[in-house]
């Protein structure tokens, strides 16, 4: 396992998490997931940590499950919050990580435009 950490461009949110060599991400086509181009693991409060040095923006649609968080100083989303299993999940973009093979992680296609 390795520490890394999805920032959005400016640094003032960041979010940290372990995350081991050929793991397992998805890349969705809901409306939201195709415009921002993210590429997600998810992860469970008690396996990141959070830091937040600049304001952020709630984005939420459709049902409103899902709380779409961007830093308001540079517009970049580097993670995604919702209850799972009775969880807060987090759905941490690997896009916005630094120095990451991203050749190293198994992507798969979500169909989150059929739901």
């Amino acid at each position: 396992m390795t520490k890394h950490t999805s920032s959005c461009h400016c640094g003032g949110l960041k979010i940290e998490f372990d995350m081991a060599a050929g793991e397992q991400a998805i890349t969705c086509n809901c409306s939201i997931c195709r415009r921002k181009g993210s590429m997600l693991v998810f992860r469970t409060s008690d396996k990141v940590a959070v830091q937040k040095t600049t304001e952020t923006k709630d984005y939420q649609f459709g049902k409103k499950t899902i709380h779409h968080f961007f830093c308001k100083e540079c517009g970049v989303s580097p993670w995604s919050e919702a209850e799972h299993n009775g969880a807060k999940t987090y759905a941490i973009n690997l896009h916005c990580v630094d120095g990451l093979d991203e050749k190293s992680v198994t992507v798969n296609q979500y169909d989150g435009a059929a739901l």
